[in-house]
């Protein structure tokens, strides 16, 4: 840069005095010796540029003056590192160092801040030996190359471990299901970690890959991203409900047709600001983007008043201004779902047949969406749950507490996480040894989540009414569940540590039109190297972690799972028998049968615990 401003003849006299400065030859450094006259001279000049753009934008000047007087000096590392952490923490452009007035204060900063083998190793160090949860989503460059990215989640940290140039994969089922299988054996391989579920859109080769991959491997765990649930059953709403697809589809063409006629919006924006005081836009609502229906519906419901004023008092201009030439956790997730479905399950108590029917249409759909979900994951993670056991099932739910021990945890869950295979197979007598340590495993833990549901062992003390070891417990750890578990340590922390969305979508913000250059591999260097000076920062309090979001009042959660039909989709109601006339549900058909059936095995078991202690 330097040798180009000693040539350059639209260069200033200013920018060729500074790349003498930054570059002298021998004969300029002998003369700026002698000469120190001129040195004085053009640093006199630049100290009163200084001094101007402090009388305009204040203190600022100091700061800036400050900066200049230390051109000539060589930066240290410390300091090169800080400039290159800056761009990665800003998403700037690379080359904002190589602009004239940035390198007045910073010069031509290219030392690395992080290098990315050193994010890599420690990727590494964090999940050695620990259970992951993998997910994968896709996402198309303004280059139109599509890119899978592959990130791992840790103790609810999301990890980049790599990003892929798919174009020419191809994206059938069994295609998917291959390159998912070779991105858990890379993982597992190379960070030496355990991926135990793994998460993918819920869409085309996406979808059957990942059902192929659990037929494969039936000791993974494998989901939908639950974050797409609330937006797809939107777009359920909407082919469901004319009415609804159609006044959103009049809203859109509104601000379509109001950002293309910008003397109309102005007349507009006038009559928000004399009504409210302040100018608010005008949202567009987007499948694509999470809850901007929602938030454009509450929009425009404060916009209503100056927008139907507007109309009425400046119709004639509003005419006139028109143009000449044409006049948006499994047990947050589960949750979710249930209150969804008792909303439109609302909508049968609705006088008009039309809305009866919407509802009728909407919970089934609802059904399906929750069916295809890997059930016996959401369930248990909600009974685990030491503040929350069976509390949020109401009597509908037809839960019942034997069928959770023998089904969900023996057969469904346990047993199928403990079916992975062994790096080099079992040789006979070590196959015999591992079914039958397995078997004990399995009386322990049915025996102790049995305990658990009865609240009898060493569970009693904490769920009495006015438990000391609960209130200790929470004036320490509040309601976080994960300390809680010495018992079943490993599978209930396991369930709740589970995330059930993805989180990769972020890249659009990083390659964009003004770095269209950026290569896959330096992207991924750069999300990572990201990621971790969040985590300093966040570290450090210099930002603030995002809170939750409550998505239910109290009042209402107690009722979410009382949902009649998720007895049939949560819970066989057949035996393996194959004589029809001999079945028996094992499941209780009514409210009182079951609130009776628990209380009477609570009480039974805590009769026995007592009499055997």
């Amino acid at each position: 840069m330097a040798a180009h401003l000693r040539r350059c003849e639209h260069a200033t006299a200013e920018e060729k005095a500074m790349a003498v400065r930054i570059s002298p030859t021998k004969k300029e450094k002998e003369e700026a010796q002698k000469g120190k006259g001129k040195r004085k001279q053009a640093d006199g000049d630049e100290k009163g540029a200084d001094a101007d753009d402090e009388s305009v934008g204040g203190s600022g000047g100091g700061k800036k003056r400050k900066l200049v007087q230390a051109v000539e000096a060589s930066f240290s590392q410390s300091q090169l590192k800080q400039t290159l952490r800056a761009t990665q923490s800003a998403n700037l452009p690379e080359r904002w160092t190589e602009d004239p007035e940035v390198m007045k204060l910073f010069l031509m900063m290219r030392s690395k801040a992080m290098e990315a083998n050193e994010v890599d190793e420690k990727i590494a160090a964090q999940v050695k030996g620990q259970d992951v949860t993998m997910s994968t989503d896709g996402w198309r460059t303004n280059r139109r190359d599509a890119v899978g990215g592959v990130t791992l989640t840790h103790n609810f940290k999301t990890l980049l471990v790599d990003i892929l140039r798919t174009n020419k994969l191809l994206k059938d089922g069994e295609s998917m299901k291959i390159m998912f299988g070779d991105m858990i054996d890379k993982a597992e391989a190379e960070l030496m970690c355990f991926v135990i579920a793994f998460l993918t859109d819920n869409d085309g080769g996406s979808k059957k890959g990942r059902l192929l991959l659990a037929a494969a491997r039936p000791y993974l765990l494998t989901f939908a991203c639950c974050a797409h649930q609330g937006q797809l059953i939107l777009g359920d709403y909407l082919r469901e409900n004319e009415d609804a697809a159609t006044l959103i589809g009049e809203l859109i063409d509104f601000v379509n047709w109001l950002n293309n006629h910008d003397k109309v919006r102005a007349i507009f924006d006038t009559q928000q600001q004399e009504l409210s005081g302040k100018i608010l836009a005008y949202i567009l609502p987007n499948l694509t983007r999470w809850t901007t229906h929602l938030i454009a519906a509450i929009r425009f419901s404060l916009l209503k008043a100056p927008i139907r004023a507007a109309v009425l008092n400046h119709r004639d201009a509003i005419v006139k201004a028109q143009p000449r030439a044409t006049m948006f956790v499994p047990t947050n997730s589960f949750l979710a779902l249930a209150g969804l479905f008792l909303r439109f399950r609302g909508f049968s108590t609705r006088s008009k047949a039309s809305e009866r029917g919407l509802g009728q249409r909407m919970c089934k759909r609802i059904e399906k969406r929750f069916k295809e979900l890997d059930q016996v994951v959401f369930v248990l993670a909600l009974i685990l749950n030491p503040f929350e056991r069976l509390s949020r099932f109401g009597d509908k739910a037809q839960i019942d507490v034997f069928k959770l021990s023998t089904e969900l945890i023996t057969s469904s869950f346990f047993k199928r996480m403990k079916s992975r295979p062994p790096k080099t197979p079992y040789t006979a007598a070590e196959q015999q040894e591992f079914d039958s340590t397995l078997k004990a495993t399995l009386q322990v833990v049915n025996t102790a989540f049995m305990q658990y549901l009865s609240a009898t062992g060493p569970f009693e003390s904490w769920f009495l009414a006015d438990s000391h070891q609960k209130a200790s417990y929470e004036t320490i750890h509040g309601n976080d569940p994960l300390p809680f578990w010495e018992m079943l340590k490993v599978n209930a922390a396991l369930l709740l540590r589970l995330v059930v969305n993805q989180a990769f979508r972020t890249f659009q913000t990083r390659r964009i039109r003004k770095r269209n250059r950026l290569t896959l591999k330096k992207m991924e260097q750069q999300a990572k190297v990201t990621r971790f000076i969040r985590e300093e920062q966040k570290a450090e309090g210099l930002v603030e972690e995002r809170g939750g979001r409550k998505n239910h009042e109290d009042s209402r959660l107690r009722t979410l799972l009382s949902v009649p039909r998720y007895a049939d989709a949560i819970l066989s109601d057949t035996d393996d028998s194959e004589d029809e006339g001999q079945k028996k549900s094992v499941v209780v058909r009514s409210s009182a049968a079951w609130r009776k059936q628990v209380a009477d095995w609570q009480a039974e078991m805590q009769e026995l615990d007592t009499a055997s202690g």
